[in-house]
């Protein structure tokens, strides 16, 4: 099926396309291989049952932050970049690649190391770090993310609609009650006590 090649593929995309133009380059190679795959009728059947994705989530995930958050994304808001002559530089297939994903991954959330959390938690890190600047458009960015993986997790064979409410319900209690919105909601109800 070509997915036992996948990991020097994603090691070689990561390791020689790394700066200027050819991050453009690397996301869309990127989504080219995952399309290919997700398109394979066996790949797709061996990465959702078989979970042969899955130990390459988290580095296609952090592939995924860079294009959309990183050094790729400023290249692609400035308005110099030079589109006209890269065309990999117009548009952003990562939303689409993590669509893919999560139609392909092994749907076990519970489970030790899984790839649903492995796909799944650093978007959600993404608004819960204090440290970085969380603002409309960081929070735009990250709700597409999910809007694209709830679109791919129902297209996924292997995801039984019970867990995935279960897996959600999860997800929004954390969000909610120990996450950002949780914290400014306690921040908000001290100032008014105060």
């Amino acid at each position: 099926s070509g997915l036992e090649n996948f990991g020097v593929i994603l090691r070689n995309l990561s390791i020689t396309l790394s700066e200027g133009y050819q991050l453009h380059v690397r996301s869309a190679t990127l989504h080219t291989c995952v399309l290919a795959y997700s398109e394979d009728k066996g790949s797709r059947e061996e990465a959702s049952k078989g979970g042969a994705l899955d130990s390459w989530i988290s580095e296609i995930v952090d592939l995924v932050q860079e294009d959309i958050f990183g050094m790729a994304a400023e290249m692609k808001e400035t308005k110099d970049v030079g589109k006209r002559v890269i065309k990999e530089a117009v548009g952003v297939r990562s939303y689409d690649t993590v669509e893919l994903l999560s139609g392909m991954v092994r749907f076990r959330p519970d489970e030790e190391g899984n790839a649903v959390r492995a796909l799944v938690d650093p978007f959600i890190n993404r608004l819960n770090d204090e440290e970085s600047k969380v603002n409309m458009a960081v929070i735009k960015k990250v709700a597409e993310l999910l809007g694209k993986v709830v679109i791919g997790f129902s297209n996924n064979k292997d995801a039984d609609s019970e867990v995935v409410l279960r897996y959600v319900l999860g997800l929004i209690k954390g969000v909610l009650g120990d996450g950002i919105i949780g914290k400014r909601k306690r921040e908000q109800e001290e100032d008014e006590d105060e």
